[in-house]
């Protein structure tokens, strides 16, 4: 049941009292366990304001770094909708895999996101292996063939090389674990053997 629907049903019935031993036995245990008379208070979804939050990673460089980030983490230690982590980590995830000079900051600021709200590292593993099967379908054109097609594989192929970079960090500050690193490498060994 909904929360306004028990509270207009609790005024409702205000006129219809308990006996006196069962409304002093219910305070009685309430005591014990602590328990006052407080208004209930709903369960709130806070969605932080992305734009705010994406402009921040836009900026985000090792000499800003530590101003940077605080005014990130405060952000972020607000939202509670694992739908809003999982756009902050497809941009970070973005970010860190356009340029490989980002990987190791990005990583950085990925393992303290973590610290902040565990569901970050959910999200990772989600991401991870959904970047494993793009992995997969990588198909090497010649550019004597099409010439458009293979600037989409070189773009490609460099930002593999800067995730590949980004997930090496993680798994040195422990995030990632040697196993799903090599689960990757085996990935990409079929990749090269096709």
């Amino acid at each position: 049941m909904e929360y306004d629907y028990i509270a207009k049903y609790a005024t409702s019935i205000k006129d219809e009292r308990l006996p006196y031993e069962v409304n002093e036995c219910i305070i009685s245990i309430k005591r014990q366990l602590g328990i006052y008379n407080e208004p209930m208070k709903s369960t709130v979804i806070v969605k932080a304001d992305n734009k705010d939050i994406f402009k921040i990673l836009n900026k985000l460089s090792k000499s800003n770094y530590d101003k940077l980030s605080k005014e990130l983490f405060e952000e972020i230690v607000k939202i509670t909708d694992f739908d809003e982590i999982n756009k902050i980590t497809n941009k970070i995830f973005y970010i860190a895999s356009s340029n490989i000079f980002y990987s190791e900051l990005f990583s950085t600021l990925y393992v303290e996101l973590i610290k902040i709200n565990s569901e970050f590292y959910k999200v990772f593993q989600e991401n991870f292996m959904t970047y494993c099967e793009k992995i997969s379908q990588i198909q090497y054109v010649s550019p004597n063939i099409n010439y458009d097609l293979y600037c989409d594989y070189s773009k490609n192929i460099t930002q593999l090389k800067a995730s590949l970079t980004f997930f090496s960090n993680l798994t040195k500050a422990k995030v990632c674990s040697v196993s799903v690193i090599t689960t990757l490498l085996n990935e990409l060994v079929k990749l090269l053997e096709q």
